[in-house]
């Protein structure tokens, strides 16, 4: 009798048990996503796209910048991350001079990147954005936001330095961009 007492017992322990890890691998996850979400609370609130395109008759090339986050971005950089088979196959960046104010959305003028522009849009070259945030560095790409680190970067550049090329700055003050906050 007492071995059949036993018994259940030590398979009611190893039904908790298991229970228990799996509340703690849950509770692990959960844990890695709230933290990923409080490193991009300013960075998932940056957004960008073109006034004018590199590739419309209408003149240089225009890029709008918003950062609706309560925090400066600053180093931002358009990337041009063409494929490593591609017509150029370089690597180049546009640093921009000035940074983004907290609720605003900044117009920068890309007159140097004309040429270069025109020719990606009709090649395989990915446009990113690049910038840091008070927490980190940060890649904006067509697929998403991901954290800049080492590997990142040398997969990114494809293994080479870019070229680097300064932008105009804004001609104007920069807008101020509604909805600003941390985000959700």
């Amino acid at each position: 009798m007492t071995l059949l007492f036993a018994g259940g017992a030590l398979a009611v322990a190893g039904i908790t048990y298991r229970d228990q890890q799996e509340i703690n691998r849950s509770q692990l996850q959960l844990a890695k996503l709230e933290r990923q979400r409080y490193e991009r609370r300013y960075a998932s609130r940056v957004a960008y796209w073109w006034e004018i395109t590199p590739w419309g008759p209408s003149g240089p090339p225009r890029l709008k910048v918003q950062n609706r986050s309560p925090a400066p971005i600053t180093n931002l950089a358009l990337v041009a991350l063409p494929e490593l088979d591609s017509v150029q196959g370089q690597t180049r960046a546009y640093e921009f001079l000035v940074d983004a104010p907290p609720c605003s959305i900044l117009t920068v003028e890309l007159p140097e990147a004309s040429e270069d522009l025109k020719l990606w849009s009709q090649s395989s070259v990915s446009l990113t954005l690049r910038f840091h945030d008070p927490v980190d560095a940060w890649l904006l790409t067509p697929a998403g936001l991901k954290q800049v680190t080492k590997e990142t970067l040398l997969k990114a550049y494809g293994g080479r330095s870019p070229v680097m090329t300064a932008a105009l700055p804004p001609k104007e003050s920069p807008e101020s961009a509604g909805d600003c906050g941390e985000g959700g």
